[in-house]
């Protein structure tokens, strides 16, 4: 639905704005086996970690679909620079601790 006022009405309130959900699928094994830091991980990062199929999904072999959460009040250039810093960070966090689990087997 369309207002003059307002714009584009959608029943989700996430589709609202510029709408745009950027996307990246992500193997992170290490950082799934750490039971809920990649949850709150993402909180801190403004990303939203989803199943391997999309949202309401399992995860499979720890690939996780991984999206910016916020979609409103920003440009498409902004949110999507916010999606590729949260990643690059997440992958460093990643490495760490493959790193630390070779170390350990050494």
């Amino acid at each position: 639905m369309v207002d003059p006022a307002l714009g584009y009405l959608a029943t989700c309130p996430s589709n609202v704005g510029t709408g745009m959900r950027a996307s990246v699928m992500l193997r992170l094994p290490h950082l799934s086996c750490q039971g809920e830091l990649l949850e709150r991980l993402a909180i801190v990062l403004q990303l939203q970690v989803r199943g391997s199929g999309g949202e309401h999904t399992l995860v499979t072999d720890s690939t996780y679909d991984i999206s910016n959460k916020q979609r409103l009040g920003k440009t498409e250039v902004a949110l999507v620079q916010e999606l590729v810093e949260g990643v690059i960070k997440l992958v460093e966090l990643e490495e760490m601790l493959e790193q630390q689990c070779e170390m350990v087997l050494l």
